[in-house]
């Protein structure tokens, strides 16, 4: 048995863009109610992309046991360029970090802002990236139940950027080019049954890191290391009900890292620029997930994820480096709808179901180059969610869904790479009615 696959995909796509907009940096003083600061800021700009990926799999039979092939590539190329009204533009609240005394977070029109004259704009900095690789890969079966798979790709990356120096008055250009084979990623499966299967993957990583600029203004090297996983999953024959659990390692090597610099003004960042962390970084985690029906007229879907990133010990202390603290080690989700399938005719048309999504405490340490350093944290929080659904006809559903049950108050995250912002709250109680159709 033979049976061969084709696809192939293009997207384009161009865009114009212009805005003002007044943006706010650090947190609420308790004491005044105001912002730490606030930036006036106008931006135009333009970009296009486009891109192509093709894919063709197929299998091959040899002796009664499947065999699985797959080649593809992918082509991307874009260009994106910003530009800004000169320095000084804005004077009543500055541009390009000179900020002035806070804004409430309520009076937003305390500071209107007036119309930039388009003469006034200049080039703030010009992108032009270019990404694309070519794979392939086989899944032998030499004996039944046993799967063993490899694949290779070469990958290519092409950047160059024009950006304004920190005095505003000459142009820099960067040149970035890199064309690379990936070395063999390996896979094995085992099916103890016709439910149940074990895997496992070792693969490198080599992730370029283009947009993570140095103090020179050039890109990082690429992020290397290796990633390895485990697990054991099941699936019913019909499909109605999957699960999995798998435990996964990765070191990574040259992670670029922020660098906080409250003088640095250059190739397009302010206050900061990246560099390389000179410590192999460790990801340990487990994730496991279960969905599907569970008994007639109940579908439950649950997952549970642990994560801890760290830098091994590098002296004789033994004592290793948290290196993300503002991801959750610990997240649960777990959502479920039941319809009353035994019910008579009119509750056979509702559905209720609710869900709750709970994780462990964050924090992150926010660096700031015009203001003090301060730390952001969340502990533990779960937040609870329900909703029902009436099937109105056989076209025609209504629900009404409530987020966030008990208005709790929480960061939805608390920080990022930058270490300068990223903290953001997470949504209040709210409510949606939602009237759907589907037709054939």
């Amino acid at each position: 048995y033979e049976h061969w696959t084709l696809k192939t995909n293009y997207d384009g796509s161009y865009r114009q863009f212009g805005n003002q907009m007044i943006t706010t940096s650090g947190g609420i003083n308790p004491d005044t109610g105001n912002f730490s600061a606030i930036n006036g800021s106008a931006t135009r700009g333009k970009s296009r992309a486009n891109s192509w990926d093709t894919k063709l799999s197929g299998n091959y039979d040899i002796g009664g046991l499947t065999q699985k092939f797959t080649f593809g590539g992918n082509y991307t190329k874009s260009f994106n360029d910003y530009t800004i009204p000169s320095p000084g533009y804005f004077p009543n609240y500055g541009i390009l970090g000179n900020t002035s005394p806070g804004l409430s977070p309520f009076n937003w029109h305390a500071i209107p802002l007036g119309p930039v004259d388009p003469q006034n704009y200049g080039l703030l900095s010009a992108i032009d990236t270019t990404v694309w690789n070519v794979f392939g890969s086989a899944v032998i079966t030499p004996i039944k139940r046993l799967h063993l798979g490899v694949g290779i790709r070469l990958d290519g990356y092409k950047i160059y950027t024009r950006s304004i120096n920190s005095q505003l008055t000459a142009l820099e250009e960067t040149n970035f080019n890199l064309r690379k084979w990936e070395r063999p990623a390996y896979t094995i499966g085992y099916d103890l049954s016709d439910e149940w299967s074990l895997f496992g993957d070792y693969s490198y990583v080599f992730t370029p890191q283009l947009s993570a600029l140095n103090k020179q203004g050039v890109p990082l090297p690429p992020q290397q290391g290796v990633n390895m996983e485990a697990g054991l999953k099941y699936g019913r024959a019909d499909g109605t009900l999957n699960a999995s659990v798998s435990f996964y390692k990765t070191r990574l090597s040259d992670t670029g890292i922020v660098i906080n610099d409250p003088d640095y003004n250059q190739n397009g960042m302010q206050g900061y620029y990246w560099d390389v962390e000179p410590n192999e970084k460790k990801v340990k985690g487990i994730d496991s997930e279960i969905s599907g029906s569970l008994a007639a007229g109940w579908q439950l879907m649950a997952s549970y994820n642990y994560l801890t990133s760290f830098n091994p010990p590098s002296s004789t202390d033994g004592n290793a480096t948290t290196v993300n603290t503002y991801t959750p080690k610990h997240m649960i989700r777990v959502w479920t709808d039941y319809n009353f399938v035994n019910g008579n005719e009119q509750m056979k048309k509702i559905t209720i179901g609710g869900g709750v999504i709970a994780q462990s405490k964050t924090q992150s340490r926010v660096n700031l180059y015009y203001a003090p350093a301060f730390t952001v944290k969340q502990p533990f929080y779960e937040i609870y969610s329900a909703h029902i659904d009436y099937k109105i006809t056989d076209n025609w559903n209504i629900d009404f869904l409530v987020n966030n049950i008990f208005d709790k108050t929480h960061y939805s995250t608390t920080g990022n790479d930058y270490g300068t912002f990223g903290y953001f709250y997470g949504a209040p109680r709210n409510y949606v009615l939602s009237l759907t159709g589907t037709f054939e």
